[in-house]
């Protein structure tokens, strides 16, 4: 196919942006000094590989933010965390955090849902009880 002799040179220019961190060291340099709540606290299957290895999301919030209280429904992960003397966790689940009594009494800074907004049938409704309570 021969060149068109109507082409117009094309000259793609990329604008210089400051590059974005992971995921995960934004949510962390988000919390450093939060009172953070974490909701789907366990990483379920990959809990104690994740403990081992110091990538568990939980136990790095502990490091950086004022306070952290974690949420699962799934209880055999909230007892690992616990043998591993990490406190403030609740077996419950996420969809009636308004029955949860342990937080009744609780403010945060934050409420951190990674890896869990993808699981719920409405996750908008979802979100307006949260910020309701």
């Amino acid at each position: 196919m021969k060149k068109s002799e109507t082409s117009i040179p094309f000259l793609l220019q990329v604008p210089k942006v400051k590059t974005v961190i992971g995921r995960i060291d934004f949510v962390i340099d988000r919390c450093k000094g939060k009172r953070v709540l974490h909701l789907g606290c366990v990483d379920e299957g990959l809990t104690q590989e994740r403990i081992k290895s110091g990538s568990l999301l939980h136990t790095r919030l502990m490091g950086v933010a004022k306070e952290v209280w974690g949420v699962d429904i799934g209880a055999e992960g909230i007892k690992l965390l616990r043998e591993h003397g990490i406190d403030n966790l609740v077996v419950g689940n996420i969809k009636q955090l308004d029955q949860i009594e342990e937080l009744k009494q609780q403010n945060f800074d934050i409420i951190l849902l990674t890896e869990v907004l993808e699981h719920l049938n409405k996750p908008g409704l979802f979100l307006q009880s949260v910020k309701k309570n």
